[in-house]
């Protein structure tokens, strides 16, 4: 969810709803590193990111516009430029969502799929 990657990439500790009965059941907050996970560095900021007219027709655009804007990532915006953003213009972002199928041709390109395994350190049981 938007909620869940916001928090993963302002490294916010996610937490399994197991870690809250154990405190419970301790009477008092447990050291959350035996339970869950977060990101030590915050993996978009300070980076830039464009997306191409592919993505943007994509029903991740969205999320990943939100999520980026939080996690201090500077977006470039195919969807508000004037004219569409060139392959220059592309090439001098650090991350530039494509469709699966812009991937091979796309330098410095990423998926839906390759930003979550990016920012998400790992799973949660």
């Amino acid at each position: 969810t938007v909620k869940l990657l916001s928090a993963v990439v302002h490294g916010c500790w996610v937490l399994p709803e197991r870690y809250v009965t154990d405190s419970v059941a301790q009477g008092r907050w447990l050291d959350e590193s035996a339970y869950g996970v977060r990101t030590k560095e915050a993996p978009l900021r300070n980076q830039t990111m464009s997306f191409t007219p592919k993505f943007v027709a994509s029903r991740h655009y969205q999320t990943v516009s939100l999520v980026a804007a939080e996690a201090g990532c500077s977006l470039r915006d195919a969807s508000t430029a004037s004219s569409p953003l060139s392959s220059a213009d592309h090439s001098k972002c650090d991350i530039v969502m494509c469709h699966p199928s812009e991937l091979p041709e796309t330098r410095n390109g990423m998926t839906w799929e390759g930003l979550v395994k990016h920012i998400y350190p790992t799973t949660v049981m």
